[in-house]
């Protein structure tokens, strides 16, 4: 059995990767729906007739919950073609306003716990296997308001950039996805407990439909990085060669 698997895959961007697998992937025979809320999970998985879907209600940020998802997978010992670590929080607001359980859940489910799902998940795939990591924008550079944010992203891309070198000799790809501004309930709804507004914020919308199906198609290509519009990717090339202190300013309310 060949499968997908797709953490925070019941909202948002989420959400359209799973559309993104079952119009682009005919060779995957099972999608593995994985996210806190099993209700939301199974309304996606009943959106969808030409996929078998499994849902795994699941806290990432619960050790607990993690060694429930590794013991599924060893039993089941499927070849996984792709993986796509989505889930993540977003919290914006100065890092001392911060609450710090908040803190420590963002780098769990940032940071920790791709890279656990990872680890556990690799021993399943083959030559021709992705694993598409959702960074951000904010991996190119520390932004104010977003240190820990940017911060666990930051990781998430540098993890993804070196997992590439690594598993080139086994014929498994990684990118790291690094959106901008997206209308998901992660940008909407995230804290932010000064209600001000930064430069960032008014920056464009990106179309995740087309995104996620782009995601995939340059991840089963063996690109790296995936900066999807025009703005943004001007933004990573001034990350290059501009000082930090600049986009410091350049985010402050």
């Amino acid at each position: 059995m060949t499968i997908a698997i797709i953490t925070g895959s019941s909202t948002g961007l989420g959400k359209e990767f799973v559309e993104a697998v079952v119009d682009t992937e005919p060779d995957i025979d099972e999608i593995w729906l994985i996210a806190r809320h099993q209700e939301a999970l199974q309304k996606v998985a009943d959106s969808y007739y030409t996929k078998k879907f499994k849902i795994f209600p699941l806290d990432l940020t619960n050790h607990e919950d993690i060694a429930k998802f590794k013991d599924e997978i060893n039993q089941d010992r499927p070849t996984v073609k792709l993986l796509i670590n989505n889930a993540g929080m977003l919290n914006k607001s100065s890092f001392a306003q911060q609450d710090p359980s908040k803190q420590a859940t963002m780098v769990q489910l940032n940071a920790e716990a791709p890279t656990l799902i990872t680890r556990i998940v690799l021993p399943f795939m083959e030559r021709g296997s992705s694993i598409i990591n959702t960074c951000s924008i904010t991996s190119y550079a520390p932004l104010t308001q977003m240190a820990i944010y940017a911060s666990t992203k930051s990781y998430l891309y540098f993890l993804s950039i070196s997992l590439r070198q690594e598993l080139k000799s086994a014929g498994i790809n990684v990118l790291a996805l690094c959106p901008g501004n997206m209308k998901t309930e992660l940008f909407l709804k995230a804290d932010n407990s000064n209600k001000k507004k930064t430069i960032t914020d008014a920056l464009p919308f990106l179309n995740m439909k087309k995104m996620t199906r782009k995601a995939i198609q340059l991840a089963n290509a063996g690109h790296a990085v995936y900066t999807p519009g025009f703005v943004y990717k001007g933004y990573r090339v001034l990350a290059k060669w501009v000082p930090y202190e600049f986009f410091d300013r350049f985010a402050k309310p």
